[in-house]
């Protein structure tokens, strides 16, 4: 790609040819693995829908849609233990489902950047902590602006100056944590040799 070439000789350690590499390939492995990295992201498994019986589907799939339901069975039981305020202050209700899918937005954009860094290997030359550090102020500038958004939309709708500051602040904080947790993850997969496609789906947005 760097020198637009259709074929690569390879050679021994003694410079002796043993074969080439052309850009058909070439392609047959970027199709591969793209397939498996879409396959990981959907959490579905590698095989081809029309070769997959269904128990094999099912085993596939199961793990990562319990890992799903635990992430909202946990949700839920945070949200239990609000259950008084969340009588008090029923309005908050309404606007959770914003927050929570906000946040899930925010943290897969940030993993499929650090995935294509890594695969592109361009984040091997910048180094973890710049990325870390852009990520961050990104996150944080994300944060206000989406969570301003949400505080006047509320005080509109809703009439309720601290209501509004309370979305804006939680917003914030959710935004930042998503985008965090977006880019750390797959970097962390990485360190322990896990293709980082698998931080995709349903364990990010978890």
């Amino acid at each position: 790609s760097k020198y637009d070439l259709l074929n690569v000789p390879v050679t021994d350690d003694r410079n002796r040819l043993l074969g080439v590499i052309t850009y058909d390939d070439i392609f047959d492995v970027i199709e591969e693995e793209e397939h498996e990295d879409i396959s990981y992201i959907a959490g579905t498994g590698e095989d081809e829908p029309a070769e997959r019986s269904v128990m094999k589907a099912v085993r596939e799939r199961g793990p990562w849609l319990m890992l799903g339901l635990g992430g909202s069975i946990g949700s839920a039981m945070v949200m239990a233990a609000f259950e008084g305020s969340l009588k008090q202050h029923l309005a908050v209700a309404f606007f959770v489902p914003a927050v929570m899918a906000t946040a899930g937005s925010v943290a897969i954009q940030a993993s499929s950047l650090v995935v294509r860094g890594l695969a592109t290997g361009s984040f091997a030359l910048q180094g973890v902590p710049i990325v870390l550090w852009r990520e961050l102020r990104t996150s944080v500038l994300l944060g206000v602006g989406l969570g301003i958004l949400l505080g006047l939309f509320a005080f509109v709708w809703m009439g309720n100056g601290a209501l509004a500051l309370c979305l804006l602040s939680a917003l914030g904080l959710v935004v930042i944590n998503a985008a965090l947790s977006g880019t750390m993850i797959p970097l962390a997969l990485k360190r322990v040799g896990i293709d980082p496609a698998v931080a995709m789906g349903p364990f990010i947005t978890t």
